[in-house]
């Protein structure tokens, strides 16, 4: 299928009704039309969600491209009161993904060479979720949800 030439409402419809290997090829067609700088805002916000759509309908945990693109968005188009492009939601749906406490990750990290396969996965499916928040600390209110965030960005090099 030209998936091209569909429209953001054909490729929407397909995306939420069909499961399967055209889903990846939506999303990475909607992210390229986001990333278009000769289209609106809202435009590409639209492309943006649609490409979010795709990625949550593909099998595996695919958290870590949510966060960049959600991330990027704010940065580039700015923020909404939408909770997609709200720093304060992408910040707490960061935070909520993550298993393991800053202090306990920490620990794992200060001899990470020494542990099991799965836990220095699981300390680098941490440091992938956090990359994205680098910026959000700049433009969120004070409070906990910052503090944490910066405890773990802060943490975020010691990780492998």
């Amino acid at each position: 299928m030209d998936f091209g030439t569909w429209s953001i409402e054909d490729l929407t419809a397909y995306a939420e009704q069909r499961p399967g290997p055209g889903l990846s090829t939506i999303r990475v067609l909607a992210v390229g039309r986001a990333y278009r700088t000769d289209d609106s805002p809202d435009n590409r916000r639209r492309w943006a969600r649609l490409s979010l759509l795709a990625n949550a309908r593909l099998p595996g945990d695919r958290s870590s491209d949510e966060f960049i693109l959600r991330a990027w968005v704010i940065e580039n188009l700015g923020p909404t009161s939408d909770p997609l492009w709200d720093p304060p939601s992408l910040a707490a749906d960061i935070l909520a993904s993550l298993t393991l406490d800053p202090a306990e990750a920490g620990a794992m990290a200060a001899h990470w060479r020494d542990l099991p396969i799965d836990r220095i996965r699981e300390l680098r499916r941490h440091k992938s979720r956090i990359g994205p928040a680098a910026t959000l600390p700049a433009v969120l209110p004070p409070g906990p949800v910052r503090d944490r965030l910066q405890i773990w960005l802060d943490l975020r090099p010691l990780l492998p």
